[in-house]
């Protein structure tokens, strides 16, 4: 009859947040074919454990350097390939939009969390510096995974407090945020978030940010 029994949401590396039973089913397959056992929260892969916590397997893998240098690695990084035919990884390319799922993340440094642009993000959108206009937004698995990643690249401005939005949410505002690994010290984690009207379509629409990015974490 078309009635939910289970539903969850995944996290990049395969943890699941907000699982809800519906029907008292228990649904314990996870990624690729992944076994859960609940006591230990680990996934049973029939060859060796694998830990979403991590991403990575807790055992060597079994075919030793033919399955690649590090033999405990689930995948290429999750966060910039896909494989949306499930045949071969394809890494994102600079400038492709994220996966409605994604969570990106804003820091603040100066206490409590409040979405606001500082000076040089104000002057390279207005001097249109970056093509497309944008402002910086870290790409991470959880709040927490944002602040760790922010305090390794920049341990001098330690995160206070920080915003959590999906790329679902962005693009319902009529914003997008976009692959844009930087060559500074977010590398790969670093995202874009951009208005397809540019400078006009920020200044028009800041208050719909700030109510949409979640203050959680710090």
């Amino acid at each position: 009859d078309g009635k939910i029994v289970w539903e969850t949401g995944y996290q990049v590396w395969g943890n699941t947040i907000q699982e809800k039973d519906h029907g008292r089913v228990e649904q314990n397959l996870r990624y690729q074919g992944q076994y859960l056992d609940r006591e230990t929260g680990l996934h049973y892969n029939l060859h060796r454990y694998y830990d979403p916590d991590v991403g990575r397997f807790i055992v060597t893998d079994p075919i030793g350097l033919a399955g690649g240098l590090n033999l405990y690695a689930y995948a290429p990084n999750p966060l910039s390939w896909i494989d949306p035919l499930g045949l071969t990884g394809t890494p994102l390319e600079k400038g492709a939009p994220l996966p409605d799922a994604t969570k990106v993340y804003r820091i603040s440094t100066d206490g409590s969390y409040g979405f606001d642009f500082n000076p040089r993000e104000i002057d390279a959108i207005n001097k249109g510096k970056l093509n497309p206009p944008g402002v910086s937004v870290i790409r991470a698995n959880s709040a927490d995974d944002a602040i760790r990643i922010w305090n390794a690249a920049f341990p001098k401005r330690p995160a206070t407090s920080v915003g959590e939005v999906s790329a679902a949410d962005l693009r319902k505002i009529g914003f997008d945020v976009i692959h844009d690994p930087s060559g500074g010290k977010l590398g790969e984690n670093h995202a874009r978030l951009i208005h397809p009207e540019g400078v006009d379509g920020f200044n028009a629409n800041k208050g719909k940010l700030s109510g949409t990015f979640r203050g959680c974490g710090g």
